[in-house]
């Protein structure tokens, strides 16, 4: 037995390249082993920008606007969809953006203690009837991706007509 168990630690020794003097039997005696370190290739790990879309909500400031991203989910245990809404600072450099637009900002480098994003475009303001159509379809549908104005009417109606009766 102790014989088959030096043959296997001399055969381990001799594929890692290791002298047999430093195996006594099963146990490892004296210096730690040193095992050749297999250098692999750098994987640089691929950061997608974080892209939000939500709606100027302050401009105060000079340079920054803060954005409200409204977030719908499901709750994990009820099943009951939430709407939480979360308010973002952006870098704003031209001062392009007005209460009420609706942009898109982009994940970037910190520019500030709390500026983390910078908005990339302006999409301009939604009208009114927009916003309540916008409200039924998420109601309506939960997850599905939102229609246009157009493909609601032409499924719903027109929002304007209903409000006004």
């Amino acid at each position: 037995m102790a014989s088959a168990s030096m043959a296997l630690s001399s055969a381990f020794a001799k594929t890692l390249n290791l002298s047999t003097s430093s195996f006594t039997g099963s146990k490892l005696s004296g210096a730690p082993l040193s095992v050749p370190c297999v250098a692999r290739p750098q994987q640089t790990p691929q950061i997608v920008a974080k892209q939000l879309q939500g709606k100027v909500v302050q401009n105060v400031c000079d340079k920054t606007a803060s954005i409200a991203v409204t977030r719908i989910f499901e709750h994990p245990r009820y099943k009951k969809r939430l709407r939480m809404v979360k308010k973002y600072p952006a870098h704003d450099p031209e001062n392009l953006c007005q209460v009420g637009d609706w942009v898109t900002i982009k994940l970037c480098r910190p520019v500030s203690k709390s500026k983390k994003f910078a908005v990339v475009q302006v999409n301009g303001k939604k009208t009114m009837a927009e916003e309540i159509l916008q409200q039924e379809l998420l109601d309506r549908r939960g997850k599905k991706a939102l229609p246009s104005f157009k493909e609601h009417v032409a499924e719903f109606g027109s929002p304007l007509v209903a409000a006004a009766q």
